[in-house]
């Protein structure tokens, strides 16, 4: 039984629109803080700023929230035009981040979080926010600072188009004091942010609780290494397009998960007993198969595996030393390919999989797309029995893609659905005529299958006011 329930004066309106006061109960007002911030947390950062008009009681309970989430995709769409970066923008983020952190009581906070556009210009407010965090004994933090069109820059370079970006200089992350504030830690996430080697360490040996260590385009990173002796707690390492890394040596008996992307380094993770899903990333002109074939001990436990490559200069061309995957039950491979290269040397990797459920196949191509001579169908002596979905993401339709779609038709026995994803990519034309070109490929689904086509995003978020 709730005590203490205030009487709260109310408008309503009659039918003829006069309005006139009436008495409510405010029920939730009277329940403990406890609760009250547990409702909170519900909510986000904007969301739980608005409750301070409910009521007196409600007015400063936004700022003890502990997840403090920044972000505007909206100004981020805006600032697409890399041609005419909107400073003003950029601003007026700042500055309400500045304000939400100035009003925050909490005595600690489980998540900071700023995804946005910013690079070192902005460091001495990023600073602020970081050292702030830290004080308050932050157990996530999350500094994601690529510009909306770093994902545009890498598909536009495989594609052969040239497009001037901007030069800029990526944050870096200050020097910390105190580690003991560390303490807490449990994930590091920094995308576009340099961390040094050294960096890297002190995390690694102060942050005994760290369970998610994630670094993507960072200048200065050259090394992951765990210390003799030392294990590490973390559970998901994923580190991205790092140009000056050579090495990642841990020990780390808890990993499930491992995500690597750029380019060849000498990669040694052990005790990973663990170890679930793996991604393997190669830039162009790098062959991946030393890569992942350094990984070989634990495939055998594989749930799920993603590879990327590039065929140019007739690299990757096919799967060497296929490994044993008998538990994968998701396979994802991305292809950087011309039209007239056959990727049909993957579907020994595939085949390999005898449990699969799940096959993602992307494709990203180069030069110009031509009109396809229809494929004929391959079965394969090994079908795949349990394989119950074909997903086609980047759908072209051209020869090499669609012969590596007719094999999973034509021996998938069991296929439930094929998703095939035709939504547009910026600065890319590739996709027209693609429509066109599935309906070469829904002739081959078998009766029965679902086809399902997605060719829109969803709707982003609303900015913040």
């Amino acid at each position: 039984m709730i005590e203490n329930v205030r009487h709260v004066p109310g408008v309503c309106k009659c039918k003829n629109g006069e309005e006139f006061s009436e008495g409510l109960i405010d029920r939730l007002s009277g329940l403990p803080d406890e609760i009250l911030l547990s409702i909170l947390w519900t909510l986000t950062l904007k969301e739980a700023a608005t409750t301070s008009l409910l009521s007196k009681r409600w007015k400063h309970l936004w700022r003890y929230y502990p997840v403090l989430k920044f972000e505007d995709f909206a100004a981020m769409e805006s600032m697409g035009d890399i041609t005419r970066p909107i400073v003003e923008g950029k601003s007026k983020f700042v500055a309400h981040v500045n304000h939400a952190l100035k009003q925050h009581m909490g005595s600690t906070i489980d998540e900071l979080s700023v995804i946005f556009d910013l690079d070192d210009s902005y460091k001495s407010h990023i600073d602020k926010w970081v050292l702030y965090a830290f004080e308050k004994h932050v157990k996530r933090i999350e500094l994601n600072l690529e510009p909306p069109w770093v994902h545009e820059k890498l598909q536009v370079w495989y594609n052969n188009i040239t497009i001037i970006y901007p030069e800029r200089v990526h944050y870096t992350l200050p020097y910390i004091k105190s580690p003991h504030n560390l303490a807490s830690l449990r994930s590091l996430c920094l995308r576009n942010v340099n961390i040094s080697s050294d960096d890297v360490q002190m995390f690694l040996q102060s942050c005994r609780l760290l369970e998610v260590l994630c670094v993507a385009r960072s200048d200065f990173l050259t090394s992951i290494r765990s210390t003799s002796g030392f294990s590490l707690m973390l559970e998901r390492l994923e580190i991205a397009y790092c140009p000056k890394l050579e090495a990642i040596d841990v020990c780390a008996p808890k990993l499930r998960s491992f995500s690597y992307d750029g380019k060849t380094i000498k990669l040694h993770i052990t005790k990973a007993s663990f170890l679930s899903e793996v991604h393997i990333g190669g830039e162009r002109g790098v062959v991946i198969a030393p890569m992942y074939e350094s990984l070989s001990t634990y495939f055998p436990k594989l749930k799920y595996l993603s590879l990327e490559m590039s065929l140019v200069k007739k690299l990757n061309l096919e799967a060497s030393h296929v490994p044993v995957l008998t538990r994968v039950e998701h396979l994802r491979l991305f292809f950087f390919s011309g039209s007239f290269q056959t990727l049909l040397g993957w579907t020994s990797l595939v085949e390999a999989c005898p449990v699969l459920q799940k096959l993602t196949l992307e494709f990203r191509p180069q030069g110009l797309v031509k009109s396809p001579k229809p494929p004929a169908l391959k079965s394969c002596g090994r079908p795949l029995r349990y394989l119950r979905t074909l997903e086609l993401v980047d759908f072209i339709g051209w020869k090499n893609d669609l012969e590596l779609a007719y094999f999973v038709l034509e021996n998938a026995i069991s296929l439930q659905e094929v998703i095939v994803d035709l939504r547009p990519r910026p600065y890319i034309n590739y996709s027209e005529g693609a429509q066109q070109r599935l309906k070469l490929l829904q002739n081959k689904i078998p009766e029965g299958v679902k086809l399902i086509i997605k060719e829109t995003y969803p709707a982003p978020p609303p900015p913040f006011p």
